[in-house]
């Protein structure tokens, strides 16, 4: 594989994706309004998009499969084995996006089966029709994922998000059509938009055959079931599935627990720490990103050596990035969650200072997964994804009648420490490493700046106002934001690597 300096490209990425989570936050303050001004409607608008999540689990962990195997293809500059890897995830998908799509035209025609409260012919209308155009948009969902894995595979992810980007800006701007001056077009609008979807994929389609050079008859000759190509991915494919199960059973069932057995007030309470640790969910999701296709690249090269030194790179370089904001956010919680949603919400605070670290040991988890995907350790995958949802089950079983909501945000970051500690171990076990070393050199580079980090959140205390208020919570923004800063220069004094590296990327830009 051609000799190729990446730094320029995560910088692009992670500038592309800042300015798709900004676009995002503006769609809630302008979309959302105009929206909400119908309550029912917008129900119904709210659940057909919750529809989507059946587009995002139906490929069965085929796409980290796909992008696994077509990284280590383009590593090796084979054209046709990507296309084949490619082309049959595209076959994959289209038949589990297909199924998914006869299931939603089921509901779509029989629309009271999942919304109660349809009193009316219109309302009965407008969901039939959303929910039959989300089925039929399935093709558009498909080849978003096809074209992310062609793209991400390059770590060229920016040079598409630039179009999605603008599309979803296209999108804001048709909800001042559909809906200013008394107008509540609903239909029409959620029709727009997936035919802005059509048109970003039609332009990725063609840009990956302009740019890339991709032989679209080549695609279409292996765009079929082919068992040797099953049987190279299906352990894989298998092996992300069930990470998908896992983590769907530590995120995604804890707020309907707290429902049954404590109540609608403690789902209240508990949603503003679970929103925080979303927050870093989604950072650290943009975050290591980037890096995943590049372990592939090693794999495809055969250059396990490069490998492992690059997973300690990435550990080493965004351990600040991983520890800092969530040891200000603990620290300064109680300020934080007052200015932003006031004192009915004072009992989250204890709830936020423990739960956001469950991420402290992320500098590990989050590249230890795709480490071990790409050296394909099927039986430590399979631990990991059993270990973080059994430890926090088992935890809430046996203590949630003694301490109440308290023990769901503690057992959620016991949980995720455990698995944090194992996935690094069983890293070092594959690379053979010694287990202390890499935790030694980070406390080298390190330890000082996290001590100043605590002293310095433990100052802001005393400037931080408890009270809410979009000024309140915008000074402590600003005050934590500071402290984050003066923590980070502070690694740049202590951390030789991280120095060199702040420097590379002045010189890229």
């Amino acid at each position: 594989m051609r000799a190729t300096s990446y730094t320029k490209a995560y910088l692009s990425i992670y500038g592309w994706q800042m300015l798709s989570i900004v676009l995002g936050l503006l769609s809630v303050f302008i979309v959302v309004p105009f929206l909400s001004s119908n309550k029912i409607l917008y129900g119904i608008y709210a659940i057909c998009i919750s529809l989507t999540m059946f587009y995002n689990y139906a490929d069965i962990g085929f796409i980290s499969a796909g992008q696994k195997y077509a990284a280590e293809y383009y590593a090796r500059e084979d054209r046709k084995g990507e296309i084949s890897i490619v082309s049959f995830t595209a076959f994959v998908l289209f038949l589990f996006f297909g199924g998914v799509s006869v299931l939603l035209i089921i509901i779509g025609t029989h629309p009271n089966w999942i919304i109660a409260d349809l009193h009316t012919y219109e309302d009965h209308r407008v969901a039939t029709f959303l929910i039959l155009i989300l089925a039929f948009s399935f093709p558009i969902y498909a080849c978003l994922r096809i074209l992310s894995i062609i793209y991400g595979i390059r770590l060229e992810d920016y040079k598409f998000q630039k179009v999605v980007i603008v599309g979803n800006a296209v999108r804001i701007l048709m909800a001042l059509f559909f809906f200013a001056n008394g107008r509540y077009m609903l239909i029409e609008y959620f029709f727009v938009f997936q035919l802005i979807g059509g048109f970003v994929v039609t332009y990725g389609i063609v840009d990956v055959h302009r740019r890339y050079g991709y032989s679209w008859e080549e695609f279409r000759l292996y765009f079929r079931f082919n068992k040797q190509i099953f049987n190279k991915v299906k352990q894989v494919a298998f092996v992300s599935l069930i990470l998908t199960i896992g983590w769907v059973f530590y995120y995604e069932l804890d707020q309907l627990v707290i429902s049954r057995f404590l109540g609608a007030k403690q789902v209240a309470i508990f949603a503003i720490a679970l929103a925080i640790l979303t927050m870093f969910r989604t950072f650290l999701g943009a975050l290591y990103t980037p890096f995943t296709s590049r372990f592939n690249h090693f794999i495809g090269l055969g250059d396990i050596d490069g490998l492992n030194s690059f997973y300690k790179h990435v550990v080493n370089l965004l351990f600040p990035l991983v520890t800092l904001p969530i040891i200000i956010v603990s620290i300064l919680a109680k300020a934080f969650v007052l200015s932003w949603v006031g004192m009915d919400y004072n009992d989250s605070v204890v709830l936020v200072e423990i739960i956001v670290y469950a991420n402290i040991l992320a500098f590990f988890s989050y590249p230890s997964n795709p480490y071990l995907i790409s050296r394909e350790k099927v039986k430590y995958l399979y631990v990991l994804t059993v270990l973080s949802p059994f430890f926090f089950w088992i935890g809430i079983l046996f203590t949630v009648h003694a301490y109440g909501i308290v023990a769901f945000a503690f057992w959620k970051a016991f949980a995720m420490i455990l698995s944090g500690v194992y996935a690094y171990l069983f890293v070092c076990k594959v690379m053979q490493e010694k287990i202390w070393k890499l935790p030694f050199e980070l406390l080298k580079n390190y330890g000082l700046p996290l001590c100043l980090c605590i002293l310095l959140c433990f100052l802001a205390r005393h400037f931080m106002i408890y009270e809410k208020g979009y000024v309140a919570l915008s000074i402590n923004a600003v005050i934590m934001f500071a402290v984050f800063v003066l923590s980070s220069l502070a690694c740049l004094l202590t951390s030789k690597p991280l120095r060199e590296y702040v420097c590379k990327l002045v010189k890229v830009i």
